[in-house]
Formats: C-alpha cells, sequence, structure tokens
C-alpha cells in the first residue's frame, strides 16, 4: 500500500516543529511578546477606522462615510483614538518589545 500523500496542512506543522526551536530563542520570543501585547491596541484602532471610514453610498462623493453623519465632537473623538492608537504604534512597539 502506497503511503498517503502529505496535503498543505501537515507539511506546515512539520515545518513548524522543525523551526521550533529557533522560535524559542530569546530574542525572537520577546519580539513576538511583545506584538502580542500589542494586538488590542491595533484592534481598537482598526475597529475605530472601520466605523469612521464605513460606507453609507456606493457613488463617488465624498461625504459618503459613516464620519460625514456623525457630530463634529464624537468624529474627532473617534480620529483622535485612531491617532494615538497608529500614530504612536512604534513607540508602543519599542516599549513592549523592549519590555518582553
Amino acid at each position: 500500500m502506497p503511503a498517503k500523500k502529505k496535503n498543505w496542512a501537515d507539511k506546515l506543522t512539520d515545518a513548524m516543529e522543525k523551526m521550533a526551536p529557533v522560535f524559542d530563542q530569546p530574542i525572537l520570543a520577546s519580539v513576538r511578546d511583545g506584538f502580542i501585547a500589542l494586538m488590542p491596541l491595533i484592534i481598537v484602532g482598526a475597529l475605530v477606522l472601520v466605523v469612521l471610514q464605513f460606507p453609507l453610498c456606493f457613488r463617488d462623493e465624498a461625504a459618503c462615510y459613516f464620519e460625514s453623519v456623525l457630530p463634529e465632537h464624537i468624529a474627532s473623538s473617534l480620529w483622535s483614538v485612531f491617532s494615538v492608537t497608529f500614530g504612536l504604534l512604534s513607540l508602543y512597539v519599542v516599549i513592549s518589545v523592549s519590555y518582553a
């Protein structure tokens, strides 16, 4: 009986098992843990951007986004949240990876 041909998931699993010692190095582990710690900030910033830029119409008009129907103070507050999360992301990465 011939050997069963491996699918892509089995090949990927085998490759990951072979690469496991490399990923357990302290430097790579700290980079991984630092980026994992940033995931909540990235998710919050991405969700705010989706809310602000959600299309309400599908024509070629400039004011077709959800941002245009929000009151100005709410839209500017949401843009501030986006700016704090994504605008300072490099600073957060440096702090998070250094701490890890």
